[in-house]
This record gives C-alpha cells, structure tokens and sequence, in this order.
C-alpha cells in the first residue's frame, strides 16, 4: 500500500491537484445546498401567502355563513315564544289506592309510595307561536324523546317541534325519569303520571299567558320507546287533564311479545307492503325472521314494572353460552303476563284515539309486525283510525341528512299531522 495515501494530510498537501478536486467538489455541494435552502424558503413564502389569501376567503366565507345562519335562526324565532316548565310541580302517583288509575295486578308494583322529585327530569319546552288567537281553539302537540327508556333529552325532539310550531301548533317536548331509577319508585307508570302532570302545568301555563282554557286540544307522540310512552297514555291513561285528540307514533314498539319482533334476513330486500297479509306472506318466503331474544327483552320488562333489570332473568334461559331465552319457561310466561300491563296493544279498543304510525323498512329492533300487529287490533275492535307512513329504506333513524327518501318520509309525516289536526281538533268555526 502507497504510504503517501495512507497519510491523507501529507498527501493532499503534496498534491495540488486534489486539492482543487477537493475545493471544487465542496463548492459544488455548498451551491447544492445553498438552491434547495432557498427553494424551500419560497415554497414557505408561497405557501404562507396562500394560505393568508384564500384563507382570509374561506374564513370571511365562514363568517358570512354563521351570520347567514344566525339571521336565519333569529328570523325562524321570531315567530316562536319559547319558555319552560315543569320542574317544581308535584307528581301525584294515581296507583294509590282507589287511583284512577289503580290495577289489582300492579298494586304490589306501584305500591302506594308518594314519588320523589326529580327536577333534572320532570322538565318540558313549550314553543308558542306569536301569531296565535288566544281566545280561539288552539293546538298542542307533545312529543316525547327516544332512548330506550333509560338515555335522550327533550332536546332531541326540539328541531321537530319547532317546525310543528311554525305550522301554527303549540308544541311541547318533555323530559322523563329514567327506568334505571329505582330510588325514585320508577315504573313506566310513573312516567305515565308524568306526562299526566306535564299536560296538567301546560294547560296552567298557557291559562297564566291569557290563553282560554277551554279551547285548548292536545295530541301526544314520540320516537322510539318514546312513542310506546305516548301509546301507552293516550291508550291507557284515564283522567288525562286534556283529552288526547289523536297520536304520532314514530317508529314505537306497541308489544315486547317475542313473536312481533321480526327482521330482515336479506338487508337489501325490500318489502312493499307491512299489513299482516304481506307480513305472513314474507314468513312463508323466508324474507323475514324472528329477531333473536335475549336477555334485553327480559331486562327491559322488568324495568317497566319497576324490578331490578336481572330479576328472574336466568330461570329463563335456555344455555349460558348463548343467553337465548326460553319463551316458554313459566318464569319468562310469568313476567310476560305483568309485562302486558305496559304494553299499548293491550288496551286498543273501537275508542282507542286516531294513531299516525310511521315505520321504517330495515329497522332492526322495532320491526315490521309491529305495525301490522297494532293494525290487526284496530280492525278486530272495528276502529279503522289508522295510517301508516312505511319509509322502506331506512332503519331505526328516521331522519338521514341528504337521503330523499327520508326527506320524503318526513314531509309526507308533517302532511299527515297536518290532515289529522284538521279533521280531529275543532275547528274555530264552531
């Protein structure tokens, strides 16, 4: 090996030609260097100039856009008159005895306790338009919000009733006591008095705002186990503090029997038709099936009658590997019995109040008998004050931003409500 290229200082420095290789090779790299630098210094100009220009656009955009929004909303209000209620009020618990509402099957259930208040609950928003005549009949609708009993808000419904509101209905939406409550004595016949208390501080409320009392007409709905709530009232309850004219029942089960629980098998079959002709038919081709039942449906019925949610649950059931329920063990027939008492399709007679039902093709709990189900009591008793909206493509959500066809559902729903007013309030003519 070359000693001279072993020392590289010696070396270089005995080579000028290297040497210039050397320099000239930094300097290349330097230059190199020097251009990406500022390469990417004017793409950080750039990209800040961008960004400061169009930006500046996109937020004026913003800004023009909530304004738009707030004019808007400031605009939709002004026809509205939106006030509150309802936490300070007693809830008087009609299972006393001799209430009149009192059942022999229930007075160990709802055992005479007086309730605790609950003022995060027992609330309700009225909305009142300004234009109303005061002296004339005037409508109420009270809407009560989804949540399979135990979750939601009043506030879940307050897009609803304000376009109600905008048509020239008063319209409420309420709070309710959670069944998961069993501190505060609650049953799903405590809620029943609630809504009781709330139509009661409605009627008060819109009398302490010169309202004429005796013009005043209420219809009841809900979404969801809501509208099994509604049901269930206007069904059930005796004694309501203003008759209920007529009910909206969007997407409600009326029955916790296993065998009016059905789902699609296929998700994208479609069925036409959900009376109880086409639903038997649907069995037949396999288009439909039983929904599986397992422990939910136990614990839901127990929640109703105001027991702990696992009570009798494992009597029940068929294997602990799959928590499948024996419908026929006596312990689940048992339940089921006292279950009925909550269940609206239990009380459907030739008097039952006008009922709006809205159901939806693909939802996967309350299914499509449901409907054809509630629609085969009314024809039994002779009531032919039924009508369905069935919105085939959607599931348990009734409401889609950018789907036509929910869009179309709930146009054709607000024409319905608009239909049944008309022919079940009084007219101010008379």
């Amino acid at each position: 090996m070359d000693e001279k290229k072993d020392n590289d200082l010696e070396y270089h420095l005995n080579d000028p030609e290297d040497v210039i290789k050397v320099n000239n090779h930094k300097k290349t790299i330097i230059i190199l260097l020097s251009v990406v630098l500022i390469l990417v210094v004017l793409g950080v100009v750039a990209f800040l100039i961008i960004k400061f220009v169009f930006g500046k656009k996109d937020e004026d955009k913003d800004k023009d856009s909530d304004n738009k929004k707030k004019d808007e909303e400031l605009k939709f209000n002004s026809y509205l008159n939106i006030s509150y209620g309802g936490e300070n009020n007693e809830i008087e618990n009609t299972f006393k005895t001799n209430g009149s509402n009192y059942n022999d099957v229930l007075g160990e259930i709802n055992n005479g306790k007086n309730y605790e208040q609950n003022p995060s609950r027992n609330l309700y928003d009225l909305y009142i338009p300004k234009n109303l005549d005061k002296n004339q009949y005037n409508k109420i609708i009270l809407l009560i919000h989804g949540g399979s009993y135990q979750l939601g808000d009043k506030s879940d419904l307050k897009d609803f009733c304000e376009s109600l509101a905008i048509q020239g209905n008063i319209a409420v939406t309420m709070a309710h006591t959670f069944l998961n409550n069993s501190h505060l004595n609650s049953t799903i016949f405590r809620i029943q008095d609630e809504i009781a208390t709330v139509i009661k501080n409605i009627k008060s409320n819109l009398k302490e705002k010169g309202f004429d009392e005796t013009k005043l007409e209420i219809a009841i709905g809900g979404a969801s186990s809501g509208s099994h709530l509604a049901l269930l009232y206007a069904y059930f309850y005796k004694n309501s503090p203003l008759e209920i004219k007529y009910v909206i029942n969007m997407i409600g089960p009326v029955t916790y029997e296993s065998q009016y629980f059905y789902v699609l098998i296929n998700k994208n079959d479609t069925l036409d038709q959900i009376d109880e002709e086409s639903i038997k038919k649907y069995e037949e081709e396999k288009k439909i099936m039983p929904l599986y039942v397992g422990p939910y449906f136990v614990q839901l019925m127990n929640i109703f009658l105001g027991y702990n949610e696992y009570n009798n649950l494992f009597p029940m059931i068929k294997s602990r590997e799959t928590m499948e329920i024996d419908t026929e063990s006596p312990a689940y027939k048992e339940l089921l019995e006292k279950a009925k008492l909550s269940f609206p399709i239990t009380y459907v007679n030739k008097n039952t109040p006008p009922t709006i039902c809205f159901y939806t093709g693909k939802d996967e709990f309350v299914g499509v008998k449901q409907y054809s189900y509630l629609k085969s009591e009314f024809e039994k008793n002779g009531n032919e004050k039924i009508d369905l909206i069935y919105v085939k493509g959607l599931n348990h959500v009734i409401y889609i931003e950018g789907s036509e066809e929910a869009k179309n559902g709930l146009n054709q729903l607000f024409g319905k409500i608009a239909e049944y007013s008309q022919r079940y309030f009084t007219p101010n003519n008379k």
